[in-house]
């Protein structure tokens, strides 16, 4: 749409390279001229930037440089008083400057250490090339005693973490940042009893379990097959039978992928009391699918053979396994074949 001079407020005009009358007058317009009221105000021909030398300076929220006082001829900071920048040793000459001598000289005498907090953490694998493991903390920081109340954000932050533990170099970084603790705390009494929170700890588990002997070893090491099979008995206390069934079934997916790992760790699972009754128990299940991933399980501890398969041909193995393949008869033909192999 066009523009006319009745449009503008207090007839105010601007060109460059033309002239025109403003309203009420008769004298033409300069460039570079703005009128307001009737009277001439005469803009900047050019913007001038202005020394760095009067900037302000501030550290840690104290002025140490009026920029203004730079026309009384105050120099400016210098070295001594600029702060970390990207390398290390400026970080440590920063920390060393700014810390109490006589109380890091207490410590020292007293062997006195204090752990890094995640935060610390999390901004040192950042400055050593670790961005996934400091996400990684990031993401076991909701699913902490303090913050798990937040049911939601930590089923959010579970995801996230099978996510990254698709890569088994970073399910072993997992293993070694505490993380294996946090889905046991995940899976036991003392966290909320919420059948996708308790399914997601399986699925990270099972996710770095896979084709993993290095994090299998860490996961024997903390009990995590006892956690598991605790978690199917304890299974029946959730509120919802039918979410029951989602973290059974991921607790067997975990505990199938870590009897898969090695010969080894099966026959250290099978020799745990609650092993094969457990399975054989869910092997009788309503639900058929929670059947027929039980009945698998049993099948990778059988593909071991040697003192794997010793365990399933004792007399209670046996008597188990017959009654699951009566059962079996009404069941798919798949889960009738696993039976009789």
């Amino acid at each position: 749409p066009s523009l006319t001079l009745s449009t503008l407020p207090k007839a105010t005009c601007l060109m460059k390279d033309a002239s025109c009358t403003p309203m009420g007058g008769d004298a033409p317009m300069r460039a570079n001229v703005l009128y307001v009221d009737g009277k001439e105000e005469v803009l900047p021909k050019a913007v001038i930037e202005q020394s760095a030398a009067r900037t302000s300076v501030y550290e840690q929220g104290k002025l140490v440089y009026d920029g203004a006082a730079a026309s009384a001829g105050q120099p400016p900071p210098g070295p001594s008083r600029a702060v970390p920048g990207a390398s290390l040793n400026e970080m440590l000459k920063w920390s060393i400057e700014n810390s109490n001598a006589e109380d890091l000289q207490r410590r020292a005498q007293s062997s006195e250490t204090a752990a890094p907090s995640r935060v610390d953490q999390e901004i040192l694998d950042m400055l050593l090339g670790q961005p996934v493991v400091a996400k990684m903390r990031e993401a076991l920081g909701q699913l902490a005693p303090d913050a798990i109340g937040d049911v939601a954000a930590a089923i959010d932050a579970l995801q996230e973490l099978e996510y990254y533990a698709e890569d088994i170099d970073n399910a072993n970084d997992f293993a070694k940042i505490g993380g294996v603790q946090a889905m046991l705390y995940c899976l036991g009494a003392e966290a909320p009893a919420d059948a996708l929170l308790r399914e997601g700890a399986c699925s990270v588990l099972a996710t770095c379990s896979q084709n993993n002997p290095k994090f299998v070893q860490a996961a024997l090491a903390l009990q995590v097959p006892e956690a598991l099979l605790d978690m199917l008995k304890a299974a029946d206390e959730l509120s919802d039978v039918q979410n029951a069934l989602l973290p059974r079934s991921k607790a067997l997916y975990a505990l199938s992928a870590l009897l898969r790992s090695s010969k080894d760790a099966a026959e250290q699972i099978l020799e745990l009391p609650a092993t094969l009754p457990t399975l054989l128990c869910l092997c009788a299940a309503v639900d058929v699918k929670l059947r027929r991933r039980a009945i698998f399980v049993l099948a990778a501890l059988a593909a071991h053979g040697g003192d794997c398969m010793a365990c399933l041909s004792t007399n209670n193995g046996v008597q188990g396994l017959l009654v699951v393949g009566r059962g079996a008869l009404r069941d798919h033909a798949v889960v009738r074949r696993v039976v009789v192999s």
